[in-house]
């Protein structure tokens, strides 16, 4: 499980900086739009990064009937 979340977390740094790197070099954007599309991407991914993270790191709620862990789901 550990080396899964390596591979994870992994892929998820480096497809943002490479989706960024995309959007923002072949897009011919005045200075402060390339910066305020950086920040919203940013943003964006750090929001969808941050929920499997919460979820690995979440052990308040076990004994809540309806909580589950991101991929434990037995």
């Amino acid at each position: 499980m550990n080396l899964f979340r390596v591979i994870f977390l992994a892929l998820f740094i480096v497809v943002p900086f490479y989706v960024i790197y995309q959007v923002t070099h072949h897009a011919q954007f005045p200075a402060g739009v390339n910066a305020a599309v950086i920040a919203f991407l940013v943003l964006m991914f750090g929001v969808i990064l941050s929920m499997p993270l919460y979820f690995w790191g979440e052990r308040r709620q076990n004994h809540k009937k309806w909580h589950d862990t991101f991929f434990d789901l037995g």
